[in-house]
C-alpha cells in the first residue's frame, strides 16, 4: 500500500467512524452488497442519516481496498483510546 492509498483509507475511515465504532452497525455495513445498500440498511435500522452516510463511506472503503485491510483497520482503531482524536491527528497535514 502506498502512502497515498493509506491516506485515502484513513480519510474513508474518518468519514465512517460513526459505523466502525458501533459493532452492530459495522456488521450491517460489512454485509451490505453495495455502498447504496449499506446506506439504506443502516438508515432503516437507525433512522439516522449521519450513521447511514458513515455506512456508505465504510462500504466504499471495502470496495476500494481489500475488505480484510478495512476490517483490520477498524479493529485496530477501536482498540485505541480516543480513536477519533487520534485519527484526526493522523489526517492533519503538517504545514
Amino acid at each position: 500500500m502506498t502512502a497515498e492509498e493509506a491516506d485515502k483509507l484513513l480519510e474513508l475511515m474518518a468519514r465512517a467512524k460513526a459505523v466502525w465504532m458501533v459493532p452492530e452497525l459495522l456488521k450491517l455495513a460489512e454485509e451490505a452488497s453495495s455502498p447504496t445498500d449499506a446506506y439504506a440498511v443502516v438508515l432503516e435500522h437507525t433512522g439516522k442519516r449521519k450513521k447511514a452516510l458513515a455506512a456508505r463511506w465504510y462500504a466504499i472503503a471495502q470496495r476500494t481496498f481489500d475488505p480484510f485491510i478495512v476490517g483490520a483497520t477498524s479493529r485496530y482503531l477501536r482498540t485505541l483510546k480516543n480513536a477519533p482524536q487520534r485519527l484526526r491527528i493522523l489526517l492533519t497535514t503538517p504545514d
